[in-house]
């Protein structure tokens, strides 16, 4: 457990989540550790790893699933299941979590602000700020602080998405351009 503590410190939640399955693995302390279970589930969705999670949620012993902070975990887990950003703020913010999960929601509300965002910027062009502003569940200010902060722009009640600049290309070596020649040029002579 102690691999688990100073990878949570450091903010390495997947390295996290793999550190609790090998406690997994090596069996007596997850047996009796329902905290552990906890930890593993919000750290791989946290990382992204949703189906991770699930099956971590499906691995879980019967008579851990039965508490509180487990129960609230679970709900958070089916909402980014579903992809219901609506109700994951609901549920994440309907519980009082035990101090080891409070640090662990507050990384993963940042994480699914950050994929929301990075979603709407591919999905839209035009997005009511109404809207933008329920899907983070925040505020109207904090909805034009989003928008600055993205470098979209604000039209009255819209916010113009301007799309992430795409990753340029690698270009190829001049070597492979003249191989790819040669054998073009073969092709078209041997017709």
């Amino acid at each position: 457990m102690d691999e688990v503590r100073r990878r949570l410190a450091a903010g390495q939640y997947a390295q996290a989540a793999r550190a609790c399955e090998d406690v997994e693995i090596d069996g007596a302390e997850a047996s009796q550790n329902e905290a552990l279970w906890e930890v593993q589930i919000a750290c791989k969705l946290i990382a992204g790893d949703t189906d991770g999670a699930r099956f971590s949620w499906k691995r879980m012993p019967d008579r851990f699933r039965q508490g509180p902070q487990v129960q609230a975990l679970g709900k958070v887990l089916e909402t980014l299941w579903r992809r219901d950003f609506a109700a994951f703020h609901r549920e994440k913010g309907g519980h009082p979590w035990c101090q080891t999960l409070q640090p662990l929601m507050a990384a993963l509300s940042q994480e699914v602000h950050a994929q929301i965002e990075a979603e709407i910027q591919q999905a839209y062009s035009t997005i009511a700020l109404q809207d933008l502003c329920a899907l983070l569940a925040i505020s109207r200010e904090e909805g034009i602080q989003v928008v600055e902060r993205n470098g979209w722009t604000l039209d009255g009640d819209f916010a113009h998405v301007v799309e992430a600049p795409a990753q340029a290309e690698a270009a190829l070596p001049e070597n492979a351009i003249h191989s790819l020649t040669k054998y073009v040029v073969h092709l078209d002579s041997s017709k």
